[in-house]
């Protein structure tokens, strides 16, 4: 074994191949260099804590947007200080990373960190447990924040990476700062592209250490999205007062933000001031914050939103967080974009739009004559995000109502479309008369039979259709998500739910099979004109069409009235040549879609980004006893 290191370690490897890759296109427009917390950039203050703690040595990984790395590097005139950098053409994961940094690693110990965290924590901690322990490597560990999928043991030493029941009690999250011994390479697996972590589970496998250490006080927070970004600045404004956030907000920054805001503006929350921010009189500003030379016109609202440097913000942004930036950066998908819209790139604006229930981004171009909504996904996770350009030409083609296409890259993983404005189904009801509502609803019920009635012969290829396997994946997302990790409910209830839900799948498996949107809810019905223009189709697969039928008129977004369902499931099956049997089937497809909406709840609530969707589990569990109390 290893004797252990009484130096200090003095390199450090700092992970930002990645950076703002998550944010984008915040990112794109990065101020002072860097992406800025409270007026401090982010990888400053990062290289800053290391430096108090003995590390002279950097080599940073770039790989998204790196030129603002590079302005930083410049603007350094500190002659102790030495920095590499390592361009990463192609993304390599945080173990490819390290294994193109291994010229840059000696014989003695050294830091690895990712830069898209907010952190303030002591480093000597960690350095005096490698120095008592010797292990392969020591990682910060934090007992409260973040996904918690590690356990540790009683010794200190990581058991597990994959926790079967993560956040319970007892289990941590990995911070991505770590001090690590060199002979972490020979544990790191052949492929070019790999994660720490799966050299981490190789090297316990064979009996080496690598501990887990909590530090109680510290602070971290991940910054990979807009919402945790702004999260970030709501915790700290906070904690600015105690001593876990004042190396992340000194009072001296905090008393500058407040002299930044004019008296006349009407505040509330956090908000954060660039320099040189124009604000128009009446403007209202709630938990925001503007970068650099922002100018808001007067009498704007801006809520939850992060505006980009030197943007001009003339109409409202108030929709779960948005991101606001004028002119469009220089990247290949923007550059097909202005191509296809036929503008400049200083004329566009762009607005990065709220996180949904998927892994796909979506971005409103805005341009003097035109505009789109720009849809990027990765088809690596889920094959259905590439088929979304063709099933819509195929669904205008049979009189369903959907945004056209305007450009469609494959190769470059994105899609625009035609933008089919802001307001939803979803949106458009609150205040609705019941004669308006149904008349709406009827609207919407005419795209919905269209559908059904579309053969499954003529379909370009869908997404495998309902089975056996499917149905019992929506139960265990529901048994997992909702019934164990957030109503923590005792195993004997959890398997009894379900046996329950056995009988559900069995009778829906025996319907007729027609396309099926599978989401066919509120929010993705928007209105364009008076017109329903349906979206969120790419995860069409053969099902049962009171499937989509019970999304619409049981959808917890909503939460129609009694009267209201029962009349428009009339109106459904009334049109339909298999109404009948819809009717009959309704009640068995509510109790199976409500499941895999719950689910899907509380999944997506355990996470900071979409954390909102907590608010629809108490609706949707009253609407699952209101409509299926007698089938369960």
């Amino acid at each position: 074994m290893k004797k252990p290191t009484s130096s200090v370690p003095r390199k450090a490897i700092l992970l930002a191949a990645g950076f703002g890759s998550r944010m984008a296109p915040l990112s794109h427009d990065l101020p002072k260099a860097m992406m800025p917390l409270w007026g401090i950039p982010v990888l400053g203050h990062i290289v800053t804590l290391l430096r108090k703690a003995g590390v002279s040595e950097f080599l940073i990984n770039l790989h998204h947007h790196p030129q603002p790395i590079l302005d930083w590097c410049r603007q350094q005139n500190d002659p102790s200080l030495h920095i590499q950098l390592s361009f990463e053409p192609e993304i390599l994961g945080t173990g490819g990373a390290l294994r193109r940094a291994s010229h840059f690693i000696d014989s003695d110990p050294f830091w690895m960190v990712n830069t898209d965290i907010a952190i303030d924590l002591d480093l000597n901690v960690l350095i005096d447990d490698f120095r008592r322990h010797a292990p392969l490597a020591t990682l910060w560990m934090h007992a409260t924040r973040g996904p918690r999928t590690v356990e540790i043991n009683a010794d200190g030493e990581i058991s597990s990476f994959s926790s079967a029941t993560p956040g319970a009690d007892g289990t941590f999250t990995f911070c991505g700062l770590q001090l690590l011994d060199p002979g972490i390479l020979t544990f790191l697996p052949e492929p070019s592209f790999c994660s720490v972590v799966d050299g981490y589970r190789r090297a316990i496998e064979a009996g080496r250490k690598v501990r887990g250490c909590p530090l109680p006080g510290a602070y971290w927070a991940d910054l990979g999205t807009p919402a945790r970004y702004l999260d970030a600045h709501r915790d700290i404004a906070q904690l600015a007062d105690g001593p876990d956030g004042i190396a992340l907000l000194s009072t001296e920054w905090k008393r500058e933000m407040q002299r930044r805001i004019p008296k006349e503006i009407r505040t509330t929350g956090v908000v954060v001031l660039g320099s040189n921010v124009q604000i128009g009189e009446g403007a209202t500003l709630t938990d925001c914050v503007l970068w650099d030379e922002t100018n808001v016109s007067p009498g704007i609202r801006i809520a939850s939103s992060i505006v980009g440097s030197r943007t001009t913000v003339k109409d409202d942004l108030q929709e779960s967080v948005q991101v606001r930036m004028n002119g469009l950066p220089d990247e290949p998908v923007l550059t097909a974009v202005l191509a296809a819209l036929r503008c400049q790139r200083g004329e566009a604006s762009l607005t990065a739009l709220p996180a949904r229930g998927s892994d796909r981004r979506f971005e409103r171009i805005r341009t003097p004559r035109s505009g789109g909504i720009l849809v990027r996904y990765d088809d690596a996770k889920r094959s259905e995000n590439a088929r979304y350009a063709t099933l819509a030409t195929f669904l205008m083609q049979n009189g369903i109502n959907v945004p056209g296409v305007i450009l469609d890259r494959p190769d470059l993983k994105a899609t625009l479309f035609e933008d089919a404005g802001t307001c939803s189904l979803q949106d458009a009801l609150p205040g609705m008369t019941r004669q308006a509502r149904r008349r709406l609803y009827r609207l919407v019920i005419e795209q919905l039979i269209a559908l059904h009635r579309i053969p499954l012969s003529t379909c370009p290829p869908l997404e495998p259709g309902f089975d056996a396997g499917l149905y019992r994946w929506e139960h265990e997302l529901f048994a997992n998500h909702l019934l164990r990790d957030t109503l923590h409910l005792p195993e004997a209830g959890i398997r009894q739910a379900l046996r329950d839900l056995k009988p559900v799948a069995l009778y829906l498996l025996h319907q007729p099979l027609v396309p099926v949107h599978r989401d066919f809810q509120s929010s993705n019905v928007l209105l364009t004109r008076g017109r329903p223009v349906i979206i969120d189709f790419q995860g069409m697969r053969p099902g049962a069409a009171a499937y989509d039928l019970a999304s619409l008129l049981c959808d917890p977004y909503v939460m129609l009235d009694d009267a209201d369902r029962h009349y428009l499931l009339d109106v459904y099956c009334t049109a339909s040549p298999d109404g009948e049997a819809i009717r009959e089937a309704f009640v068995h497809a509510a109790v199976q879609r409500l499941v895999q909406a719950l689910g899907a709840y509380g999944r997506l609530s355990a996470n900071p980004a979409t954390k909102r969707f907590e608010r629809y589990i108490t609706p949707a569990l009253a609407m699952l006893k209101a409509v299926g109390g007698g089938t369960l």
